[in-house]
């Protein structure tokens, strides 16, 4: 599945047409080209409800892309443009969802700019581990900017959710009308047998 998304991902690409002022796009822009291109069915009307996921006070809202590539398949993607950062917070949710068994796995489809993803921390470092699923310990994660990333002040909050997860890089993808911009996805699922922690 993460392989068909990919590609999918790189004809997407190809549709994004940046701004002429700021050489940038909205993420509704991606999420459009993305759901066109994914095979199968690919929703975005979930992320307007909330998402029922036990360890979060509220509820998160839906994924930004439910796409199901095969009947009785849910494959959650979540879409970000320059914050590249706040994609944690989505692989967290990713990860709790999978770990839920409401997602078969979760993708994190990134758009950035090489000084963005600089800046992106351990999202850029989860985007380069191309090859082979790494283990990421949640806590340990949360040093930093990238504290205040997922454990946002207002809106929903991860309270209780899985200790460790593993996510999976699927390599640069050129967006020819977005120059100045790469696309990354992340494959994201539970790590098997991880407890739960509470984050505070």
């Amino acid at each position: 599945m993460l392989q068909r998304a990919n590609a999918a991902a790189a004809i997407a690409a190809t549709k994004v047409h940046a701004r002429p002022r700021d050489g940038s796009f909205l993420e509704a822009t991606l999420e459009t080209a993305l759901v066109a291109c994914l095979p199968g069915e690919a929703r975005t009307d979930q992320q307007r409800r909330r998402f029922d996921l036990s360890g979060y006070e509220p509820f998160p809202f839906g994924v930004d892309i439910d796409w199901s590539p095969r009947n009785g398949v849910s494959v959650g993607l979540e879409v970000k443009v320059t914050d590249v950062l706040d994609a944690l917070f989505d692989a967290v949710k990713l990860a709790t969802a999978v770990a839920q068994s409401r997602l078969v796995i979760g993708i994190c489809a990134i758009a950035a700019t090489e000084t963005q993803w600089s800046r992106g921390g351990p999202v850029t470092a989860m985007a380069a581990d191309a090859g082979a699923w790494k283990p990421w310990t949640t806590q340990e994660l949360l040093a930093g900017p990238a504290k205040a990333a997922v454990l946002v002040e207002r809106g929903p909050r991860p309270v209780h959710v899985p200790g460790q997860f593993e996510t999976l890089g699927l390599g640069e993808i050129p967006m020819p009308h977005a120059a100045t911009h790469t696309l990354g996805l992340i494959g994201v699922r539970a790590a098997v047998g991880a407890p739960c922690v509470t984050l505070s």
